[in-house]
């Protein structure tokens, strides 16, 4: 505002001078500090001041001033200091319009910009997206899951009875929550029993169940347990009743520990980036074939198609840190909203994801449910 209120004064002082009789050897020079006033008006509102003004300031560049700073001015004005933010030069915006006039519209924003930001040196920071993540994001190296949640035994409603919620568990299987810290937290019976049953592709079943103080609670899932101990990675069932409210839970769930930062860091520093393949069902119906691609490097990205009998839809979307969502442009066009989140779960060279998907497609309604995939090893 005080610029335009200089202006407005200079105008004045000027329209006298301006409007006498002039000869070659009179003509009329205005001072650095009202040309500074002048141009920058110009920027912002080309119209408001005078073209014979404008000239007259433009001119005055190329006039030998005394001495000192001026004189180097004039030879070259964008060579002094404070150049990037002098009127009289594009400074660092020649990146952006190299080819541009000294002087222009374009600049109003940034005449005075003295440190300008590394974008507009053509320096690109590398800058992890901000995601808005409808689930709660997932720290590196923490446990982390997503679970369906319905008000019966059978794990399974129409969709839109059904909720998302987050998810966690002891590795041991003893024990599990769901929508760990709501209001509607559900917290099993804690130390229940587990019994393992091996499977020929190295997995095993997890029978775990629990009854004590009129609470019953139960995991049936399917889990990687490398050391015969510790549970890496988990999905299927979960369920858990109140005997004496008779008010039941259950519904799929999918759970392991977030890749920590250290791994993720390894995976975008590789040299060209790299691509990592995941597969596998989904735990409400086990129909739906869950198939994604995590691409890392500079920029993480993300893609991903859900194939089930009765339909099919695709999703992508950017990575930060362990956690990634979707974009809504990148749906398929069956998707009419809705939101796919997931997390990298893991230690390098055998990892896996967890998600959750909640979208309504064209003829089918509303999806809910949860998976894990595991790596897709060449």
């Amino acid at each position: 505002m005080g610029r335009f209120i200089k202006l407005n004064a200079v105008l004045c002082m000027v329209a006298v001078m301006w409007f006498l009789p002039a000869t070659a050897e009179d003509e009329l020079i205005l001072p650095q500090q009202d040309c500074d006033a002048i141009l920058s008006s110009y920027a912002v509102t080309p119209k408001a001041v005078p073209a014979e003004l404008v000239e007259t300031c433009l001119n005055s560049i190329n006039v030998a001033p005394a001495a000192g700073m001026a004189a180097s001015l004039a030879a070259d004005p964008c060579s002094g200091p404070g150049a990037g933010g002098s009127v009289y030069c594009w400074g660092p915006w020649s990146v952006l319009a190299p080819a541009a006039g000294p002087v222009g519209p374009a600049l109003a924003s940034s005449l005075y910009e003295e440190d300008p930001s590394p974008e507009l040196l053509g320096i690109v920071p590398e800058i992890e997206p901000i995601l808005e993540l409808p689930l709660g994001g997932c720290d590196p190296g923490a446990p982390c899951g997503f679970a369906t949640a319905v008000s019966n035994v059978s794990g399974v409603d129409e969709g839109a009875e059904t909720s998302l919620q987050r998810f966690t568990m002891l590795d041991d299987g003893t024990s599990f929550t769901v929508a760990p810290g709501a209001a509607n937290e559900i917290q099993s019976v804690t130390g229940m029993t587990t019994h393992y049953f091996s499977l020929p592709d190295g997995t095993e079943i997890l029978d775990a169940v629990g009854v004590e103080s009129g609470q019953a609670s139960q995991l049936q899932a399917r889990v990687v347990r490398p050391d015969d101990t510790v549970i890496v990675y988990s999905a299927a069932y979960w369920a858990n009743v109140d005997i004496d409210s008779g008010i039941a839970n259950s519904g799929g769930f999918a759970w392991g520990n977030a890749s920590t930062q250290a791994d993720i860091d390894s995976l975008n520093n590789i040299g060209g980036g790299i691509s990592l393949g995941f597969a596998g069902m989904m735990s409400v119906d086990p129909t739906t074939q869950a198939n994604l691609v995590l691409n890392f490097g500079a920029v993480q990205t993300w893609s991903g198609n859900w194939v089930n009998p009765s339909y099919s839809f695709s999703a992508g979307g950017v990575m930060s840190g362990a956690d990634f969502v979707s974009n809504l442009d990148q749906f398929s066009d069956n998707v009419q909203s809705g939101y796919v989140q997931g997390a990298l779960l893991g230690p390098l060279g055998d990892q896996a994801v967890t998600h959750a998907v909640n979208v309504s497609l064209d003829d089918i309604g509303i999806v809910r449910d949860v998976g894990l995939a595991l790596q897709q090893l060449p």
